[in-house]
């Protein structure tokens, strides 16, 4: 067993680590670190900006655009800021004629800002971008505007709702007697030579020679027209002038006397003495 009573010891002195040298000064490293954040957040300023932009939309001025964002700012000081921001998205879009412009609208907004751009063109294929639902109004509603636009009686016969077909063919009609191209233009001679008479009896503004037209149908329209018509304006009715009072539906003081044929009616008195 060894014998530590003989054994000398010695004090150590602890031994100091060396001190970590930096490669470059303390303030560089800052500086760098500063630099790179600041980069860093000019990066996502970027990128924020750019997505807060308009889209360019190809084929449209970027002016027309830009007074879209700006009104579309306005719209958040609105009372209703959404009815606004369509109202807004569907004004640039009838402005610039570009359906484009309406695609951030949804649903019927979205619908309706097309089909209003559609009549507007007076194009039929932009009925085809709207809803499945939505496409067999526009496209009646165009084909009507064109059919009339270019007085292509025809052209009527593609409408597929029958109550549009028939509005389509009743306003091209007269068109097309006045132009003298009735028959021509493939409608029935006898439809033409019917309301062209029509016509004739509202021109003479005799409300009596409604009675001499071919069908009751035709003498009841010819009678609303009178009876919404006053050619004097003394307040009374052509029709009701020449059915109910007999007086002068041309003169507005039938008697002479200084009073108007409605005044003498409405007061109660005789507009013919």
């Amino acid at each position: 067993m060894a014998d530590l009573n003989n054994t000398q010891f010695y004090d150590l002195e602890p031994v100091e680590e060396p001190k970590k040298r930096f490669l470059f000064p303390k303030k560089v490293v800052w500086a760098f670190v500063v630099v790179v954040l600041l980069a860093l957040i000019a990066v996502i300023a970027l990128v924020v900006r750019s997505r807060m932009q308009p889209e360019p939309l190809p084929g449209i001025n970027p002016n027309a655009i830009v007074d879209l964002e700006r009104n579309l700012a306005a719209c958040e000081t609105a009372e209703d800021t959404e009815t606004c921001r369509t109202q807004a998205r569907q004004d640039a879009a009838r402005t610039t004629g570009e359906a484009a412009m309406c695609k951030e609208l949804f649903g019927g907004d979205y619908d309706n800002c097309v089909e209003l751009i559609a009549r507007d063109r007076v194009d039929a294929t932009l009925c085809d971008l709207l809803s499945t639902e939505s496409q067999g109004t526009c496209h009646d509603a165009v084909v009507l505007l064109e059919s009339v636009q270019q007085k292509n009686y025809a052209r009527c016969s593609d409408i597929v709702d029958v109550g549009v077909r028939r509005s389509c063919e009743d306003q091209l009609i007269p068109l097309l007697i006045d132009a003298g191209t009735c028959v021509t233009s493939g409608v029935d001679a006898v439809i033409c030579d019917r309301e062209k008479q029509m016509d004739q009896v509202i021109a003479s503004g005799n409300v009596n020679e409604c009675s001499q037209l071919a069908d009751q149908g035709q003498i009841d329209l010819c009678e609303s027209v009178f009876r919404s018509t006053d050619q004097d304006e003394d307040g009374i009715s052509d029709f009701d002038e020449v059915r109910i009072y007999g007086t002068d539906p041309n003169n507005s003081d039938t008697d002479g006397d200084g009073y108007p044929d409605g005044v003498e009616i409405d007061g109660g008195f005789d507009p013919l003495t």
